[in-house]
């Protein structure tokens, strides 16, 4: 239970990197 609270937890934050990099990127293109 607690490591997959823990891996919820890691993708979590993964999606929030992409979703910034993402917009950095778009940034950049525009």
């Amino acid at each position: 239970m607690d490591k997959n609270s823990n891996t919820s937890l890691h993708i979590l934050k993964i999606n929030l990197l992409t979703s910034w990099i993402f917009k950095l990127v778009q940034l950049t293109i525009h």
